[in-house]
């Protein structure tokens, strides 16, 4: 259950990048409990579908963004609300947005700073056996260095926006998850993992993991990733604005 203190002070806005995801769009924005989320934005990198037509008419609101990238869309969704916590969850129908109490619970108590809907009831065929690899190895990764419960790169998370914020995050593509949780874990901050359910796509084609190509170039880039952002300086991005600084008293 949603603790009772979320209320007017705490809004939730859900970030939902889309491409050609017009089968299942409609279903995912009517599932958003929105008596818990004020806003769901969904962010059309340029369908011929008639997913943005769909999701407006679902209730959502649609963001344009034509320059490609999955990190580049949920940073534009971000950008385009002044909530106080944000989440973000795909539209191909697999993850589902009636969990987003569950997820919030965590940040609201203030028991954790990012929260992860692992995807740990998998239907079948929802993702192939070389993107569940590579998905675990990551996670693997990032618990040897930093000793972080994470076990998925979710596509269901919530963090509240000045975090998000905070992390000065870059990667306009499919680095995205991967570096919000290795900068998550770099500055000491909690991370909780909820295991969901994680059901097979409504329709259309997967971006990353529909062929084996295409998975082997997203696991070359999400090591890539991980060296990038796992070693160094913490690396500032320009994806989304700097976080308000307080004001000295």
């Amino acid at each position: 259950m949603l603790p009772s203190s979320l209320g007017a002070a705490r809004s939730v806005a859900l970030v939902i990048p889309v491409l050609n995801e017009a089968a299942a769009i409609g279903w995912v924005v009517g599932r958003v409990p929105r008596d818990v989320v004020q806003e769901v934005i969904v962010v059309d990198g340029g369908s011929r579908d008639g997913t943005a037509d769909r999701a407006a008419a679902a209730g959502a609101r649609v963001i344009a963004e034509r320059r490609h990238g999955y990190g580049r869309a949920c940073a534009t969704g971000a950008a385009q609300t002044q909530a106080d916590i944000v989440a973000f969850a795909d539209g191909d129908g697999s993850d589902d947005p009636a969990a987003l109490p569950d997820l919030l619970a965590p940040i609201v108590a203030g028991s954790a700073d990012l929260v992860l809907g692992a995807r740990t009831f998998m239907e079948a065929g929802a993702l192939p056996a070389h993107a569940v690899l590579a998905n675990r190895m990551a996670a693997w990764l990032i618990r040897s260095r930093w000793h972080q419960p994470v076990t998925d790169l979710a596509s269901f998370k919530v963090l509240r926006r000045q975090t998000l914020l905070e992390l000065r995050m870059s990667e306009a593509t499919y680095g995205w998850t991967l570096e919000m949780i290795v900068k998550t874990a770099r500055r000491h901050l909690r991370i909780e993992e909820l295991p969901l359910a994680y059901h097979r796509r409504q329709g259309g084609v997967s971006k990353v993991s529909g062929n084996l190509g295409t998975s082997v170039k997203a696991a070359s880039a999400m090591l890539g990733t991980f060296r990038r952002h796992a070693f160094g300086p913490l690396r500032a991005g320009t994806l989304l604005p700097e976080p308000a600084r307080q004001a000295s008293t």
